[in-house]
């Protein structure tokens, strides 16, 4: 049944990778089309603003235009560049045709758009000649006409009809190339759909068969596998410790299961809340402390050892009731600073403990941040307490090998930020 699920697994994986693939090319040819659209559009919208640019200037005179026509003449180039992504796209097709067709049209206007600037330049007086004007002079009949006649004919020459036939002569070359890239666009569709319906008929044949094969094999597994565990459920519930009989596997999960069950029994008798917290602050003490470093994964968690700054003065200037309401502060500020997943521990004295579990060294600057904010909180005198400020250090887990090491790490860490004066969080290297 094992062999028979497999081979049937294997083949409909096969066909959904497939069919991925199919549809992956379906999604490049529709990127492709798309893009080859936009290179079509881009062309004719290039030409146009040439266009715009040249008729601007003849009724503006602004050499700004000029600029602007050959920025894009030399610089911005959305036509060549429109030519060269079909090109490397559709190859050389009837669409490519089509648009260097309309392309050379483009092209060839150009030479009466630069004739027209130098009859208006000629007729403003302006001095200013771009490059591309160069090679270009006015014909004698055209040099002998009179300034306002200048301007007329070179307006004429981007308005007339000669100009616009042209224009039109553009747009239907692009045209053309967009039916040509629907044309195309089709029949890969077509192609794709063809594929793909082939794909999900046989996926749905397999899945059919693959659902009568793995039924077949629940009622098997049922009978042989899960049976003897439901029996078990009683003993789970009034929370006993499991027969151990049947076959070898599941002797071997009731073993394991009692050793759990054990190991449970064992720890909660042990975290009892008066055994394993501190009477004065509430969170977790020594002893509390040394189960949680044994139960961990010291790797995935983050160790941050806190120690009030100078609290011996605050018990002698102040009182030790009001050191015991600034410890009792300070375990609330670690509490509501910290996730609910996160243990804090009171080791005595003013020492407190947090393991910040499933982190890694991603965490320095929030650590940091939560270190400042619990500074702030102790500042606050808004409850008559003395302002309070804490020092930490903190080592990653991949620091130490065990919870003493860490520990050790950590005050190393602490007591440079003590060293050195400075207020906040210090984070252990190891050398």
């Amino acid at each position: 049944m094992t062999v028979v699920i497999g081979i049937l697994t294997v083949f409909l994986f096969a066909l959904t990778i497939y069919s991925a693939g199919v549809f992956s090319e379906l999604s490049k040819a529709t990127r492709d089309y798309i893009e080859m659209e936009r290179s079509a559009v881009s062309l004719m919208s290039a030409s146009d603003y040439l266009t715009q640019e040249i008729q601007r200037f003849t009724i503006t005179y602004n050499t700004e235009h000029i600029d602007n026509y050959l920025r894009e003449v030399n610089r911005d180039k959305r036509r060549e560049k429109a030519i060269k992504s079909l090109s490397s796209l559709a190859g050389d097709s009837e669409a490519l045709h089509d648009l260097e067709g309309a392309m050379n049209e483009s092209v060839r206007l150009m030479d009466s758009e630069y004739y027209a600037m130098l009859l208006i330049l000629e007729a403003t007086g302006n001095k200013y000649r771009p490059k591309e004007l160069a090679n270009i002079s006015l014909t004698p009949e055209n040099k002998a006409l009179s300034d306002d006649a200048k301007i007329n004919l070179a307006r004429d020459m981007v308005h007339n009809r000669d100009y616009y036939d042209k224009k039109a002569m553009i747009s239907e070359g692009m045209d053309d190339c967009l039916a040509e890239l629907s044309e195309m666009m089709d029949t890969e569709q077509k192609h794709t759909y063809d594929m793909m319906s082939s794909c999900v008929n046989a996926i749905r044949l397999l899945g059919i068969i693959l659902l009568v094969v793995v039924l077949l094999g629940l009622r098997l597994y049922k009978k042989l596998g899960t049976d003897p565990i439901i029996n078990s459920i009683r003993y789970i519930k009034d929370d006993e410790a499991l027969p151990v009989g049947g076959s070898s596997e599941y002797r071997y999960l009731a073993e394991t299961y009692n050793k759990m069950h054990a190991a449970i029994k064992e720890n909660l008798s042990m975290l009892n809340y008066h055994a394993s917290h501190d009477k004065l602050t509430g969170v977790y003490n020594r002893a509390g402390y040394e189960i949680i470093s044994t139960s961990l994964d010291l790797k995935t968690t983050t160790m941050i050892l806190f120690d009030v700054d100078n609290f011996k003065s605050i018990n002698d200037n102040y009182g030790h009731i009001a050191g015991d309401k600034a410890l009792k502060k300070l375990a609330k500020a670690l509490i509501k600073e910290f996730r609910t997943k996160d243990f804090v521990c009171r080791l005595g004295g003013d020492e407190f403990v947090v393991f910040a579990v499933e982190t890694d060294r991603s965490i320095e600057k929030t650590i940091a941040k939560k270190v400042d904010k619990i500074n702030n909180m102790l500042l606050d005198t808004y409850d008559d307490l003395p302002p309070v400020t804490v020092s930490a250090g903190c080592v990653f887990g991949d620091e130490g090998s065990d919870a003493q090491n860490m520990l050790k790490h950590a005050d190393i860490a602490l007591y440079s930020v003590k060293d050195s004066g400075k207020k906040g969080c210090s984070f252990y290297k190891s050398e």
